[in-house]
């Protein structure tokens, strides 16, 4: 921001010498921490997908090969290239999935107030689903990062698979990140909900 009068030139400078720049000029603060994010997010997301097209095409016909579509924020998809250019657009996409997972399931059963609770590794998301419609919102957050993104409205709680369990007694949450538990690593370390998920179904096998 201190190179004033000098950013715009300079934004040329690099674009003509760096294509996969992504220029910040000109924006307002929230968009330059859109821009930043997605400058963080690129080149991981961008190689991966770029290369997992790439085995993608490989594993179908010569000159035919599937399409591969990635699932955004907002709930809809778009073609793998075009993700790969805006890696911003896929922050919380997995959720997103879940939300038009369950409204168009809550769509074949005519159901059309719904609450979507999507359990992964780290948080179980939530959604309030009002007249089948999938709520969006334009602004989020992103870490501490304020970002203009139009994603699903979802709220994340630290109640995810990796998440301790208590008994009675138990108080507030104790979150164990990626480390899973027990027996879903097969150490034996405090329970978690994933390791809930997977003893309750043994047990009732026994």
């Amino acid at each position: 921001m201190a190179l004033g009068r000098w950013r715009e030139p300079l934004a040329a400078l690099l674009w003509g010498a760096l294509p996969a720049l992504i220029a910040a000029t000109g924006m307002s603060p929230l968009l330059q921490a859109t821009a930043v994010v997605n400058a963080g997010l690129r080149p991981v997301v961008g190689r991966y997908l770029l290369g997992l097209r790439a085995r993608v095409a490989q594993a179908g016909p010569a000159g035919d090969a599937p399409p591969l579509l990635i699932m955004q924020s907002n709930g809809g998809c778009v073609p793998a290239e075009r993700a790969e250019e805006q890696a911003h657009r896929l922050v919380l996409s997995g959720p997103a999935a879940g939300v038009a997972g369950a409204v168009a399931l809550g769509g074949q059963y005519g159901i059309r107030q719904l609450v979507s609770l999507d359990m992964g590794g780290t948080s179980l998301d939530v959604c309030l689903i009002r007249d089948g419609e999938i709520p969006t919102t334009t602004e989020s957050w992103v870490g501490e990062e304020r970002v203009a993104i139009k994603m699903v409205d979802i709220h994340s709680a630290g109640a995810g698979g990796g998440s301790n369990r208590h008994g009675r007694g138990g108080r507030g949450r104790d979150w164990r990140g990626g480390d899973r538990g027990g027996k879903v690593t097969g150490l034996f370390t405090p329970k978690t909900l994933g390791d809930s998920r997977w003893l309750l179904p043994a047990a009732h096998n026994m």
